[in-house]
């Protein structure tokens, strides 16, 4: 379905694709409504992970191209290593997501692209998206958004109140982009304080879904929340939910926390 906003520009969407598997099945069609085009960079590529991009590809073979970054996958020590896998992936984080700017740069010669949206496999951007996108490109002078999550936990109504720290995700596209040297919470450079916004809540992060994933995270990636973290029910699902309006639940009292959500599963 075409976008009802900015239908003029070109927007790709981009994301490393590892060992989301089923959180693809959120990620992906979050990408399709808001992309002309996207790419999925494989790398350490997990054997479900790959056939569900290669479906996806499939269903949509005009708008979805696929890429490999070439680095090694994981060796066996660090598979079974606690967090090996988080650690090989630091290593050469910014190397991999330079890959993406290299093949988007290639992309650019040709035909302008005019903002990237690059989440993780597992973060989707709220319904609200289309409104932070008309107001970043109404400033010329902003090149790119930093977003701090909400993090859900278990399904998509319930929220933890704690998350990583702001990442930018979004970005008006210029060849200078790229993921080297690279800096913490993806701040591209050469860009600076002064030419990013700030905001909170237009990114949910999946974490912590009660799913396969969510094990596999446990086990080679960090470890999950503490028994003790207060978690907020919401109205309706995360991306759904004005982000002023998640701000103001999680200032409130916890509906429970995590060690009573699991007691009532």
């Amino acid at each position: 379905m075409k976008r009802e906003f900015l239908k003029d520009l070109n927007i790709w969407g981009a994301t490393l694709v590892s060992h989301g598997d089923e959180l693809l099945h959120y990620t992906i069609p979050c990408l399709l409504k808001y992309c002309d085009k996207i790419l999925l960079m494989q790398d350490n590529i997990s054997e479900k992970t790959k056939t569900i991009v290669e479906e996806y590809k499939a269903k949509y073979p005009d708008i979805i191209e696929l890429a490999e970054s070439g680095f090694p996958v994981a060796t066996e020590k660090q598979d079974s290593k606690p967090q090996g896998q988080l650690k090989r992936f630091k290593r050469i984080q910014g190397l991999v997501r330079e890959k993406v700017f290299e093949y988007l740069r290639q992309i650019h010669k040709n035909k302008r692209i005019d903002i990237l949206l690059f989440p993780d496999e597992d973060e989707i951007f709220s319904d609200y998206l289309p409104e932070l996108l008309e107001d970043f490109w109404k400033k010329p002078e902003m090149k790119g958004i930093t977003i701090k999550p909400i993090d859900v936990f278990g399904d998509m109504r319930t929220v933890t109140g704690r998350s990583m720290t702001g990442h930018t995700r979004i970005l008006k596209f210029f060849p200078e982009l790229t993921g080297l040297d690279y800096r913490t919470g993806c701040y591209y450079r050469p860009l600076t304080k002064k030419n990013r916004i700030g905001c909170k809540f237009y990114t949910i992060h999946l974490c912590n879904l009660q799913t396969d994933r969510f094990k596999w995270r446990v086990a080679h990636w960090k470890k999950g929340p503490k028994l003790d973290w207060g978690l907020w029910r919401l109205s309706d699902n995360a991306d759904k939910v004005y982000p002023s309006e998640i701000k103001k639940i999680i200032k409130q009292e916890p509906d429970m926390t995590v060690e009573e959500y699991l007691k009532n599963k």
